[in-house]
């Protein structure tokens, strides 16, 4: 028996229990939530994929009192730059160390918050000493990720060509039922068209 197959089990069995919801920003019933919450993992999963306010509100609760890393990551990942504890959770995010089996995901949502605050050379910065470790360091559904904020902060047409560039994660025609992202990189289509200034395009021609 596989991790991968014990996982797709675990998680058929809490979809038929709790329901398998196709919009997460539909809160899980009370009496369902409630069921789950005294067994860590189950409350972890159900707090991540959820999108709601309240989500957030627990997924915040339980890393101030637990400081667990799944939890920071779980916050990290509901959280925008808005929030009034954004600045201590991005400060908590550069405690991890790239050992972690969770700083990819830590990597990205920092850059991210970075880059809502407006602190366009501080994500430069960090992404291009991170992205300098080499293709290897990541893998490459994460490095895909993370080089899709970079090229948000372009300077320029040759930085913004680099950084667009991306590389498949995976190939499926979702021919088993599994989930699949709703959408590529965390970047829309307009994202990618509006962010770069004309005046950086103008310069090359």
């Amino acid at each position: 028996m596989t991790l991968q197959q014990d996982l797709t089990d675990y998680t058929l069995l809490l979809d038929k229990h709790l329901g398998d919801q196709a919009d997460a920003q539909a809160p899980v019933s009370t009496a369902s939530a409630a069921a789950v919450k005294d067994e860590v993992l189950s409350d972890w999963i159900v707090t991540f994929q959820a999108t709601d306010q309240e989500a957030l509100t627990h997924a915040l609760a339980q890393w101030e009192k637990t400081s667990a890393l799944p939890w920071l990551v779980a916050v990290l990942t509901k959280l925008d730059a808005s929030h009034e504890k954004a600045t201590q959770l991005v400060a908590a995010a550069t405690q991890i160390q790239p050992t972690s089996p969770a700083f990819a995901s830590v990597a990205f949502h920092r850059a991210r918050l970075l880059l809502q605050a407006g602190k366009k050379d501080e994500v430069r910065t960090y992404l291009d000493t991170i992205l300098a470790r080499g293709k290897d360091a990541f893998p490459v559904s994460a490095s895909n990720f993370l080089r899709a904020v970079r090229m948000q902060v372009a300077r320029n047409l040759d930085e913004f060509l680099t950084y667009a560039q991306r590389l498949p994660s995976g190939i499926t025609y979702d021919e088993d039922g599994r989930e699949l992202p709703t959408q590529l990189f965390g970047v829309a289509t307009g994202d990618v068209t509006e962010s770069l200034p004309a005046s950086a395009m103008q310069a090359h021609f």
